[in-house]
């Protein structure tokens, strides 16, 4: 097996900081590695994603959730900006998780690799360009980081209305409605 945990020095420092989290754009280690932390990225352009022993075509604006277990690297992106990468220690994570539900870190930690990825609309690929304008101009790293767990906190409210919200069609609409003001 080719894998290898990466992690460099300022991500470890970053992502066990008060923040919990760690950020780039277009970083990509080209070789099967994992982390020590969990990965959501967000893809602008088709890239193809090796992932425990699967090779799996992302198309553009796909959002995908990549765990600490995970053997995994992106080749063929053609694009300068191809992804957004939050990086998020596990403790952080679980307790961003759990704020949606108790057992939702468990889910994830579960789920089959297909069920971790989302297609996105174009539209909402441009409005994460946007976020990604508006986060390299911010004065200081401390308002990236907090810019960044906005971010996250949208991105996991999509993986939960993923797993539970969409795929659940036998719900009435008065329960649908009732979670989303829970939400």
């Amino acid at each position: 097996m080719y894998n290898e945990t990466i992690v460099t020095a300022d991500e470890h420092e970053n992502i066990q900081n008060d923040c919990g989290c760690d950020f780039n754009t277009a970083g990509n280690y080209p070789t099967l590695h994992d982390h020590a932390f969990f990965e959501v990225t967000y893809i602008f352009s088709k890239t193809l994603h090796h992932i425990n022993g699967q090779d799996i075509w992302l198309a553009d604006n796909t959002l995908l959730i990549t765990r600490p277990q995970d053997v995994h690297c992106f080749t063929d992106c053609h694009e300068t900006i191809g992804q957004l990468n939050l990086k998020i220690s596990c403790s952080y994570f679980r307790t961003l998780l759990n704020f949606f539900e108790k057992d939702f870190y468990d889910t994830v930690m579960n789920a089959d690799d297909s069920m971790r990825c989302i297609q996105m609309t174009s539209a909402y690929g441009r409005s994460v360009m946007d976020f990604l304008d508006k986060l390299f101009m911010q004065p200081s790293l401390s308002k990236k980081y907090v810019s960044c767990k906005f971010m996250l906190t949208k991105f996991v409210k999509i993986f939960y209305n993923h797993f539970y919200v969409e795929n659940n069609v036998s719900q009435p609409d008065i329960v649908k409605n009732t979670i989303k003001i829970l939400q």
